[in-house]
């Protein structure tokens, strides 16, 4: 019952005017109100005005008022035509506008409802339009606010990673000096970048690094502390910069000025390296963008980078003061060369006052850097830490054990004559080779040691003729060895 409610509904649905399209709906009423009642007028007057007498004015008012309404009909045409019209050309339009081009806009010069229609189509279109280009804006802001985020990110796990390298020491001086150098050009697109220091020796600041793309020309420019920039640097710590907004040819000098020629830079920053207010040097990052500018954030970027190579610049000086300063070996707990030398020329000055000997021993551990790579660093220290003590037991009163290099070791013997000397160095050499024997290393035992002894004043009056004298016997004994 339901489905043939259904279906008589859809079937009258069908018979209605509600699925035809505008136009046809204004036509059908053109007709219902115009043609068919002329065609009805006209039926009449052909079957009953025509076939029967009438008075000539009955039948001129006859057809004035069939006229009339045709007249009537043909303006209800045009009128209707003037308002279905417009309507369609609306929808045309619209379909337009849906279909995503929003610049497309309805013409009408129509002050009705119609006209209404078409402005406030046109105000949804602009509207729609607007909107789309705030959200296009947005999305664009959104998309900078991103890459910012992600520069910003990398420049932090950057200096993150390079404090770490300086509080670990894991790098030496000159890699961390190259990752900072390598973090600066990745960052800041940075064309090329370069390190000058302070050199005593040519007082100037000299070359101490550059990034990998840098071309050899540039390690032959130095820079005199009478440059314009340099002494400002003296006064200020502000960077020198040189880019679009604050070009002037009269602020590069003649050394910038090979620079550029030689790297082919656009922009420029110079950046002190300063060390308790001290100039030590400065970093130089150049770039070829046209029209480009330094922003706040760059520099401020860049002045960290550099603060970090101070700090780096300092911890180094401040090792090389430290290792100056330490008397023995790490390792060992013997004296290090440095002071081996220095003890060893003192007692030499005393040995030539009181016309004493003064005897040197020196031992080698053949082959001893290839074991190393052989054994775990416990075992090695466990090596140098025997042999230290077997050279420690063989001392006099005011003799002195050190570690000269990785493989050679010393001892200075006061008081002690050549012959004498000899004989201890044999002792020791036995002793030794003993340690090396007993051990449960295989390696360790295939290890052996070499002398050599001299004697001032027969076999040099310097502590530095000694030593070249016992190093060079070291040598051929060495090479006796492996030839034999």
């Amino acid at each position: 019952m339901a489905i043939n409610l259904f279906n008589f509904k859809k079937f009258f649905h069908r018979l209605s005017l509600a699925p035809t399209k505008l136009r046809y709906k204004v036509m059908i009423i053109f007709a219902l109100t115009g043609i068919i009642p002329l065609l009805i007028a006209g039926y009449a007057i052909t079957q009953y005005v025509m076939t029967t007498t009438r008075e000539s004015f009955e039948i001129v008012m006859i057809t004035y008022t069939l006229l009339l309404g045709l007249v009537i009909s043909i303006l209800g045409l045009i009128l209707a035509k003037r308002i279905y019209e417009p309507i369609i050309d609306i929808a045309l339009e619209a379909r337009i506008v849906a279909g995503g081009d929003y610049n497309h806009k309805i013409n009408t010069t129509s002050e009705d409802e119609v006209g209404e229609i078409a402005f406030h189509i046109n105000t949804l279109s602009r509207k729609i339009k607007e909107n789309i280009k705030t959200l296009s804006e947005y999305s664009q802001k959104t998309k900078e606010i991103n890459l910012d985020i992600h520069h910003k990110m990398l420049a932090f796990s950057s200096l993150l990673q390079i404090g770490d390298f300086i509080t670990e020491g894991r790098l030496k001086f000159d890699q961390i000096i190259d990752v900072i150098l390598n973090r600066i050009s990745e960052i800041t697109e940075t064309k090329s970048c370069f390190v000058f220091l302070y050199d005593e020796t040519v007082r100037s600041f000299v070359l101490y690094k550059a990034s990998q793309d840098a071309v050899r020309e540039i390690y032959d420019i130095n820079f005199s502390t009478k440059e314009d920039f340099v002494q400002n640097f003296e006064k200020s710590s502000e960077p020198f910069v040189f880019d679009n907004s604050t070009m002037s040819s009269g602020r590069l000098t003649a050394v910038l000025y090979r620079i550029k020629d030689i790297v082919k830079f656009e922009n420029m920053v110079i950046l002190p390296i300063k060390i308790h207010e001290r100039l030590e040097g400065f970093i130089i990052t150049v770039n070829s963008e046209a029209n480009y500018a330094y922003t706040k954030d760059d520099l401020e970027l860049l002045k960290i980078f550099v603060k970090q190579a101070s700090i780096v610049i300092e911890n180094d000086r401040l090792s090389q003061r430290a290792g100056q300063l330490e008397i023995k070996d790490s390792l060992t707990g013997l004296y290090n060369k440095r002071f081996v030398l220095w003890s060893l020329e003192e007692e030499i000055k005393r040995a030539m006052f009181y016309r004493k000997p003064c005897a040197l021993l020196m031992f080698r551990i053949l082959n001893f850097s290839e074991t190393m790579e052989n054994l775990e660093k416990y075992a090695v220290d466990a090596i140098l830490a025997n042999i230290a003590q077997i050279l420690q037991n063989n001392l006099n009163e005011f003799g002195k054990a050190g570690r000269i290099s990785t493989d050679t070791f010393a001892i200075i013997l006061p008081d002690i004559s050549k012959k004498k000397a000899v004989m201890t160095a044999k002792s020791i050499k036995s002793e030794i080779g003993q340690f090396f024997e007993k051990s449960k290393n295989g390696i360790v035992k295939k290890l052996s040691v070499t002398d050599a002894v001299s004697e001032n004043p027969i076999d040099g009056a310097t502590a530095k003729s000694l030593f070249e004298k016992a190093e060079l016997e070291l040598d051929v004994n060495a090479k006796n060895i492996h030839m034999a």
